[in-house]
């Protein structure tokens, strides 16, 4: 059974670029012990795997 629907073929996935501000703001939020990379990466709309690079 196949529960991921099929993309169109007009469809694809695109790199998202992003600044370097926002690339140091999540740097420098990631960096608070009193927030996890897990919550940041959320709030960013992020994977966590991408933060820790």
């Amino acid at each position: 059974m196949n529960t991921i629907s099929p993309q169109r073929a007009g469809d694809r996935w695109r790199l998202r670029l992003h600044s370097d501000e926002f690339k140091a703001n999540a740097v420098a939020s990631a960096a608070q012990p009193a927030m996890s990379m897990a919550a940041v990466a959320m709030s960013l709309g992020i994977n966590v795997n991408l933060l820790r690079r």
